[in-house]
């Protein structure tokens, strides 16, 4: 029963984020703010018949890493299921509902090999938080993390493709970020 109810609220709540006027940085804000707080209760419950799925995807997303597309539906699972142990199945699905909608960001950078060791190295410090059940440190990672994914996706639709005028470049971070560009004095 609850299943059904959660597969209705998933389709209901990304219907209504994408019919809004898309605001990519209130998006990631929204997942910041839900993650880190996953992330703390799932340390703070952790227990190990629980972490198996989560070092599995761990990983998986260390084995195709050379893959984007199937790195960040391993990385999605990763924090989903995070969003498991923490127990709350109305989180995990609004989780599940923002990750969908900000996968074709996601999709969009290309990251170099310093940057993937970067990324493996935080999600480690993440899983070993949690099954240590250290919750500040888990909350700590888990924003750590976000900070930079928030700071790829805001650097690469506020950067200029070559031969783009600055107005191509005001045109995107305004659609894609909900944001308008402060006025010149």
């Amino acid at each position: 029963k609850f299943d059904s109810f959660a597969d209705a609220f998933k389709e209901t709540i990304t219907t209504v984020l994408l019919q809004e006027e898309k605001n990519l940085l209130s998006l990631i804000e929204a997942r910041k703010l839900i993650e880190i707080e996953l992330a703390g209760i799932a340390a703070a419950q952790c227990h190990e018949r629980v972490m198996l799925p989560l070092y599995n995807t761990l990983e998986t997303m260390e084995e195709c890493r050379n893959n984007q597309e199937e790195f960040i539906l391993a990385d999605e699972e990763f924090h989903l299921n995070i969003a498991k142990i923490a127990g709350n199945q109305i989180l995990v699905v609004f989780l599940q509902a923002l990750l969908t909608i900000l996968r074709p960001y996601r999709m969009s950078l290309v990251r170099a090999p310093k940057e993937m060791g970067y990324i493996d190295k935080v999600h480690r410090e993440i899983y070993h938080s949690i099954i240590k059940g250290d919750v500040e440190n888990a909350r700590a990672k888990m924003n750590e993390h976000l900070n930079y994914q928030i700071k790829q996706l805001v650097d690469k639709i506020t950067t200029t493709p070559e031969g783009s005028s600055n107005a191509d470049k005001h045109d995107i971070s305004t659609k894609e970020t909900g944001l308008n560009e402060p006025e010149r004095r």
